[in-house]
């Protein structure tokens, strides 16, 4: 609701200035911890959106390599290209880490994967959830396979078994 009204640019900021105040907290307790955000696509289409992350970190005193930038794989293609390298080109130009959320549910593109200088590549939970099943695990391995070639750490989301943590070791997902 918040995405379709457009209320999700406040609430995001709101969002975002409380994981990097509690960041600060965590950090002054002395854990040296990196903070992920997922941004929505009317985030990501916000012209504002990086300078608007940059003056939080500044206020919190958090460097730029301490967060990660959580974008869905559909809200990452459903943009023009022009736009979208804008956000991606100045994200990384901060040193923020990108991260492609939800990787394998949406039309993937693999040629973006190409040329977008994304760090990490999140597969899906659904992915996840299938490993035991021989074919699950191929595709799983080819896309871990995959990320790696093109320079990226590739994890898996919703890990709730031991033999999906040893299925991901396995195959070199973190």
């Amino acid at each position: 609701m918040a995405e379709e009204t457009g209320q999700i640019i406040p609430l995001g900021g709101r969002i975002l200035e409380e994981a990097l105040r509690q960041t600060r907290a965590w950090r002054d307790e002395g854990l040296d911890l990196k903070i992920a955000i997922n941004l929505s696509a009317k985030e990501l289409s916000n012209p504002r959106i990086l300078e608007r992350i940059d003056r939080i970190l500044k206020t919190y005193g958090i460097a730029a390599e301490a967060l990660e930038l959580e974008l869905t794989e559909s809200t990452l293609f459903r943009y023009d290209s022009q736009e979208t390298a804008r956000f991606v080109e100045g994200a990384k130009s901060r040193n923020f880490t990108l991260t492609i959320d939800d990787f394998g549910t949406g039309f993937s593109a693999f040629s973006y994967l190409h040329y977008l200088p994304i760090s990490k590549i999140k597969l899906d939970r659904s992915f996840i959830a299938a490993i035991g099943d021989a074919d699950h695990e191929a595709l799983v391995g080819g896309l871990v396979d995959l990320g790696h070639r093109l320079g990226c750490r590739v994890t898996g989301e919703g890990v709730e078994t031991v033999e999906q943590l040893r299925f991901l070791t396995r195959v070199g997902a973190v």
